[in-house]
């Protein structure tokens, strides 16, 4: 999985054991908004904050959600992150 060449010493996560997500815990980042919605937007990197997700929307989380179902594999490689 390609998150495990780009982010390890940055970020932790769980390999998914089915679903089409991967919850990536971002590491000194305690809240993901701004970096996903700005930084991760302005690159067209799509994501999503894990506030987005938690009840109280407003609230700060340290964690993104991102999705691998739309794209074929030989093309993650491809893909940067912030």
């Amino acid at each position: 999985m390609y998150v495990w060449n780009c982010c390890a010493g940055v970020a932790t996560w769980v390999v998914p054991q089915g679903g089409m997500f991967l919850w990536i815990h971002v590491e000194g980042v305690p809240d993901t908004h701004a970096m996903v919605m700005e930084r991760g937007a302005a690159e067209r990197i799509m994501l999503l904050p894990g506030s987005e997700f938690m009840t109280d929307r407003k609230g700060a989380c340290e964690w993104v959600r991102a999705s691998f179902s739309v794209l074929p594999e030989e093309q993650i490689e491809e893909v940067d992150y912030l």
